[in-house]
């Protein structure tokens, strides 16, 4: 009977047996619904902490990068500060007694707090060669003259030239002949005084002539004056400023701009000879140092240089902090463990006398729990380098 049926079947052309086409139970979707979850959550888990951590090396590397730009342009401008400059009589580089102002000097350091440990960044302004032209016409020994022609266009390329506060700009024909100059007429300079040559000698058609300026580097940040020293920054505090001293908003002569963002911190200190004792070639030994041996002690912190022997034209040496903290907060950083805030500063950091929780923040600083919490979340980066001022001690 059943191979009769199989045959009957076979010959329908009907399969011979009936599969199972039960679905999946509610558990059974449920459980797999689940699983996917877990999975698919543990990937975002893994995704968004790579993210997370990536950002956070993109910020490290920036906020490196922005303080390695801080330190060469400043270090770059310590080096070529003075230019020979010293040999003009009074005043010098003066501009009107503004703030920050060079005179004579070719670095004047403007420590934050002279008396005392620092409640805010220092700033530094120096006497720096700015390429103006090159003459256009020889000048020779023979015939002295207070006359210096430029190639046509120069003095109008070159903006603030002749204007205030540089109403009697200073020049430097190749860092050989410096002078005033008393009045400008198309790009023929006129000197306060002649340019003196050997009678054999000739500073030839081409020869580089420079602007000498005054120029200031000084960090703006959230304690600086809101109307007339934050506008600087363009938003984005804190931020390094360069340009005409006191960098101030509205200020005569050209303006002082954001050349590095984020920086928040610059300290300063300055090693001399003949600062104590005699000029002798040797860096003067400081108090709290080791005697006849140079060291960290004979880097002075806390000096106006102005008073005493303690003047800008002893000083051979400059040591250089740059702080710099990332700019904006890092993707989950409001709620990230302690392994994702090892990089972070965990405390104030104290850069030469300075400590971070005074004069760099908002009102208040770092007193509140919360400020603090706040600056735990910021990256930052502290380089420091020794330059040599190789164009001082030349009085």
């Amino acid at each position: 009977m059943n191979r009769t049926a199989q045959e009957q079947g076979s010959r329908s052309g009907r399969p011979q047996w009936r599969r199972d086409e039960r679905g999946l139970t509610l558990m059974e979707t449920m459980m797999a619904l689940a699983i996917s979850v877990i999975v698919v959550g543990g990937a975002y888990e893994v995704l968004y902490n790579a993210m997370r951590m990536q950002t956070v090396n993109e910020q490290g590397v920036g906020t490196q990068q922005n303080v390695r730009i801080a330190m060469e342009l400043i270090a770059l401008d310590l080096k070529d500060a003075g230019f020979n400059s010293q040999v003009l009589t009074p005043p010098g580089l003066d501009l009107g007694g503004a703030a920050g102002n060079c005179g004579m000097n070719g670095v004047q350091p403007r420590d934050h707090t002279p008396t005392g440990n620092d409640t805010g960044p220092d700033s530094v302004s120096m006497i720096v060669p700015v390429s103006l032209s090159t003459l256009a016409t020889a000048i020779t020994g023979a015939a002295p003259t207070t006359s210096v022609v430029l190639q046509n266009g120069a003095v109008a390329a070159a903006e603030g030239f002749g204007a205030a506060p540089y109403v009697n700009p200073v020049i430097s024909i190749a860092g050989y002949q410096v002078g005033t100059v008393s009045s400008i007429s198309s790009d023929t300079l006129t000197l306060t005084a002649q340019v003196n040559l050997p009678k054999e000698s000739t500073l030839p058609v081409g020869m580089q002539v420079y602007w000498l300026k005054c120029i200031m580097y000084k960090v703006v940040h959230a304690s600086s004056n809101a109307a007339t020293e934050q506008p600087l920054c363009g938003g984005v505090l804190p931020c390094l400023v360069r340009g005409t001293p006191p960098c101030t908003v509205g200020q005569a002569g050209p303006a002082c701009v954001a050349v590095v963002e984020g920086i928040e911190d610059l300290q300063l200190s300055y090693a001399c000879d003949g600062c104590v004792g005699t000029e002798d070639n040797v860096i003067d030994d400081q108090v709290g140092g080791t005697a006849n041996q140079f060291d960290a002690a004979d880097f002075v912190t806390n000096s106006s240089w102005n008073t005493g022997a303690f003047l800008p034209r002893t000083i051979r040496l400059a040591q250089v902090t740059v702080v710099g903290r990332q700019l904006g907060t890092a993707m989950g950083a409001e709620s990230a463990g302690q392994g994702a805030r090892a990089i972070f500063s965990p405390s104030p950091l104290v850069v030469h006398d300075h400590n971070h929780a005074d004069g760099v923040f908002a009102a208040g600083d770092l007193a509140a729990a919360g400020a603090l919490t706040t600056y735990q979340r910021q990256q930052r980066r502290v380089l420091t380098r020794i330059v040599q001022l190789k164009n001082m001690g030349l009085y």
